[in-house]
Protein backbone atom coordinates (compact mmCIF):
# COMPACT_ATOMS: atom_id res chain seq x y z
CA UNK A 1 0.00 0.00 0.00
CA UNK A 2 1.37 3.36 -0.99
CA UNK A 3 1.00 6.13 1.57
CA UNK A 4 -0.26 9.03 -0.50
CA UNK A 5 0.20 12.67 0.52
CA UNK A 6 -3.52 12.78 1.33
CA UNK A 7 -3.26 9.77 3.65
CA UNK A 8 -0.16 11.27 5.27
CA UNK A 9 -2.08 14.49 5.99
CA UNK A 10 -5.00 12.52 7.42
CA UNK A 11 -2.69 10.60 9.76
CA UNK A 12 -0.90 13.82 10.77
CA UNK A 13 -4.17 15.44 11.78
CA UNK A 14 -5.30 12.30 13.64
CA UNK A 15 -8.26 11.70 11.35
CA UNK A 16 -10.81 9.22 12.72
CA UNK A 17 -10.29 5.63 11.60
CA UNK A 18 -13.53 5.60 9.62
CA UNK A 19 -12.23 8.49 7.49
CA UNK A 20 -8.95 6.67 6.85
CA UNK A 21 -10.86 3.50 5.99
CA UNK A 22 -13.11 5.41 3.58
CA UNK A 23 -10.12 7.00 1.84
CA UNK A 24 -8.37 3.64 1.53
CA UNK A 25 -11.50 2.18 -0.07
CA UNK A 26 -11.52 5.05 -2.60
CA UNK A 27 -7.89 4.20 -3.38
CA UNK A 28 -8.87 0.56 -3.99
CA UNK A 29 -7.19 -0.97 -0.96
CA UNK A 30 -8.79 -4.27 0.07
CA UNK A 31 -9.56 -5.10 3.66
CA UNK A 32 -7.77 -7.90 5.47
CA UNK A 33 -10.98 -9.92 5.33
CA UNK A 34 -11.27 -9.42 1.55
CA UNK A 35 -7.66 -10.50 1.05
CA UNK A 36 -8.33 -13.52 3.28
CA UNK A 37 -11.33 -14.53 1.19
CA UNK A 38 -9.14 -14.55 -1.91
CA UNK A 39 -6.65 -16.77 -0.06
CA UNK A 40 -9.49 -19.12 0.90
CA UNK A 41 -10.63 -19.27 -2.72
CA UNK A 42 -7.07 -20.16 -3.70
CA UNK A 43 -7.10 -22.98 -1.13
CA UNK A 44 -4.34 -21.42 1.01
CA UNK A 45 -6.54 -21.11 4.09
CA UNK A 46 -10.14 -21.79 5.07
CA UNK A 47 -13.05 -19.40 5.14
CA UNK A 48 -13.61 -20.33 8.77
CA UNK A 49 -10.07 -19.20 9.62
CA UNK A 50 -10.53 -15.93 7.75
CA UNK A 51 -13.78 -15.20 9.57
CA UNK A 52 -12.25 -16.16 12.91
CA UNK A 53 -9.30 -13.78 12.71
CA UNK A 54 -10.88 -10.81 10.92
CA UNK A 55 -13.93 -8.68 11.41
CA UNK A 56 -16.16 -6.69 9.11
CA UNK A 57 -16.70 -2.95 9.44
CA UNK A 58 -19.99 -3.47 11.23
CA UNK A 59 -18.85 -5.89 13.91
CA UNK A 60 -16.17 -6.24 16.55
CA UNK A 61 -13.39 -8.77 16.18
CA UNK A 62 -14.07 -12.10 17.82
CA UNK A 63 -12.44 -12.31 21.24
CA UNK A 64 -9.43 -14.54 21.54
CA UNK A 65 -10.32 -17.72 23.33
CA UNK A 66 -8.18 -19.39 25.89
CA UNK A 67 -8.50 -23.03 26.86
CA UNK A 68 -10.68 -23.62 29.85
CA UNK A 69 -8.67 -24.52 32.90
CA UNK A 70 -9.75 -27.28 35.13
CA UNK A 71 -8.46 -28.11 38.60
CA UNK A 72 -4.75 -27.64 39.05
CA UNK A 73 -2.90 -30.61 37.64
CA UNK A 74 0.60 -29.81 38.80
CA UNK A 75 2.37 -32.55 40.74
CA UNK A 76 2.92 -31.64 44.34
Amino acid sequence: MEVTPGLRRMVSRNAPSHELRDELRVLGVKTLREEGIFLALDGKTTLEEVLRVTHSDDESPLPATTPARGPATEAA
